[in-house]
């Protein structure tokens, strides 16, 4: 509890009585040099020692918010007091968005709560504004390449539970007012361009959003606009008018870049370090290669202890880390079964056809399926991925992937559909089954 504090040259002398004792015992913190941020320090004591990451402001609220509503895109807004004093429900009506702001806070202390205060909500998108307080040292000194490794874990936990960041730029300050000369000096401008500057350059390395709140708030010296806050730092209702549309802006790119992917919800069974990376480059291959015309399902589920299936939910396992062809190859082929699903008379039909042909067929590993019908359905699935497949990424590299599956496994159907093509391409035409 804080029974008191003093200012002096050399610090701030607060005590603080121990529970069980009859003794006072002396903290003492030093002097930042602006007697108004030592009175906060001090102020906050309690804090510090028995709550650093402020979970007690929040915890009733978020046990009492449950899980996002089916297509909600429940967003939150973390950060320190100038997300507390931002009123969401003015700028964003009818908008999901939850305010976690907590006043005076440093990203130590929101890297302590974002599980609570983020995760366990589950929004589809988190916007982060930070960093202001530490350059101040409102927890005590901090270089930037500390506050930098906050952001940086942060953002990773984020992305371990599919939330997509969105990183603030800090915000200048300006000295046009009497109240906002501590503010001011207490954050040097080239610290904030420098922290800016790696905020954006992480964003771009690493698939973010950057929100650049900077440019549209600093005037022709360099300074936050007079006019958008009165004491400096914290916006007034002109300086969230302004921040408002930008921040929008960044919500609904940073959803369409999880929409980007053709919609595909992406689930790892273990979370185990080659399935983040899995799903990372299937991500990457959602991007790169427009899939829309092999979209049938937009569920996935990666398995590294499973093999590849396409029901009940498309599966992919983590065997293909070095080959981008073969995930893809994969993929697309899982994609097909759902495909020929959807026809399900015509593939029939064409089974029934491919049986005259081919009376006896493989049952079994390496070449078949693992029953008859299995090895029908799979010339047919096998010979629609091959044209997928050079349809993305051309014939030289379908030719390479389609001898690695034919050494792989059902090893009859990939030779038989690249030595017969135009015996089962008869067939798949014949009952309309091509893809688009």
């Amino acid at each position: 509890m804080l029974s008191g504090y003093k200012f002096s040259v050399t610090g701030i002398l607060v005590s603080l009585l121990l529970c069980g004792s009859a003794f006072a015992q002396q903290v003492t913190l030093p002097s930042t040099g602006f007697a108004g941020l030592d009175q906060y320090r001090a102020s906050r004591i309690a804090i510090y020692t028995d709550d650093y990451g402020q979970l007690a402001r929040y915890r009733d609220a978020d046990a009492a918010i449950g899980p996002p509503a089916a297509g909600e895109n429940r967003v939150v807004f973390f950060g320190d007091s100038i997300t507390d004093i931002w009123n969401l429900s003015e700028s964003f009506p009818g908008k999901p968005y939850l305010n976690r702001g907590i006043g005076g806070q440093t990203t130590s202390q929101m890297l302590v709560r974002f599980r609570q205060d983020v995760i366990n909500l589950q929004p589809r998108v988190v916007v982060i504004l930070a960093g202001t307080n530490d350059v101040a040292g409102n927890t005590g000194p901090i270089s930037n390449e500390d506050i930098e490794a906050n952001f940086a874990s942060i953002a990773e936990l984020a992305r371990s539970h599919k939330i997509r960041v969105v990183f603030s730029s800090i915000l200048p300050v300006h000295n046009y007012t009497p109240k906002s000369q501590d503010f001011f000096a207490q954050r040097p401008m080239a610290r904030i361009l420098g922290l800016n500057r790696w905020l954006k350059d992480y964003c771009a390395a690493n698939d973010l959003i950057y929100l650049d709140y900077f440019s549209a708030t600093v005037d022709e010296k360099g300074l936050l606009k007079r006019d958008l806050a009165d004491d400096g730092l914290h916006p007034n209702k002109a300086g969230f008018a302004v921040m408002a549309p930008l921040a929008e802006k960044a919500i609904e790119e940073a959803l369409q870049g999880q929409s980007a992917s053709n919609g595909i919800s992406i689930e790892l069974k273990h979370n185990s370090d080659r399935e983040q990376l899995t799903e990372e480059q299937l991500q990457r291959l959602l991007k790169t290669y427009d899939l829309h015309k092999y979209t049938f399902t937009h569920a996935v589920m990666i398995d590294e202890r499973s093999i590849p299936h396409s029901h009940p939910v498309l599966t992919l396992h983590t065997r293909h880390l070095n080959s981008d062809d073969e995930l893809l190859s994969t993929y697309v082929h899982e994609q097909i079964h759902w495909y020929l699903e959807e026809c399900l008379q015509q593939t029939r039909d064409a089974e029934d056809d491919l049986r005259k042909i081919y009376p006896k067929v493989p049952v079994g590993y390496p070449d078949g399926s693992d029953d008859e019908e299995g090895t029908y359905l799979h010339l047919i699935t096998c010979y629609l991925g091959m044209q997928a497949d050079r349809d993305l990424m051309g014939r030289e590299r379908t030719s390479a992937v389609m001898k690695f599956w034919a050494g792989d496994h059902y090893r009859w159907v990939y030779k038989t559909v690249m030595q017969e093509e135009s015996t089962i391409r008869g067939v798949v035409e014949k009952e309309k089954l091509q893809i688009g």
